[in-house]
């Protein structure tokens, strides 16, 4: 059986017993990108002070007009902050003052997760990936 996912340095580390491997690799974490519930993105516009003068903009303001579209949309319940569109709304929002730069990144930051690497490892899996590579 082929254990590809475990880190092989980790794992090659004889130092370790098999539970402080498949301690080490649990604890692997890597930066990823996440929806985020628009509903969430509300909630820190009305805390921010942002969402009820950009709401009352959308009449005049491109920019409110086109969150708010977004926003009212039954078929959306998240939105990719990272998507050029995203980026350049929220960038409008504060070019117009609708928004701080600060505010804008606040909601840029929504978007950011550290999660697992491996998710979690069993001392087994590390003894099983120990005797592929033919360690054990």
């Amino acid at each position: 059986m082929s254990y590809p996912w475990i880190n092989e340095a980790v794992v090659s580390d004889m130092t370790q017993s098999d539970q402080q491997a498949a301690a080490a690799l649990t604890a692997m974490t890597v930066a990823a990108t996440q929806l985020v519930p628009l509903w969430q993105i509300k909630v820190q516009g009305m805390t921010d002070g942002w969402w009820m003068a950009a709401q009352a903009a959308t009449g005049s303001n491109p920019y409110a007009a086109a969150w708010f579209s977004y926003y009212d949309d039954p078929r959306f319940d998240n939105v990719d902050l990272t998507l050029p569109t995203s980026q350049t709304i929220l960038a409008g929002l504060v070019s117009t003052a609708l928004m701080t730069q600060a505010q804008s990144n606040n909601i840029t930051a929504m978007s950011s997760a550290t999660i697992p690497k491996y998710g979690p490892v069993l001392w087994g899996d590390v003894t099983l990936a120990r005797q592929s590579l033919g360690l054990e």
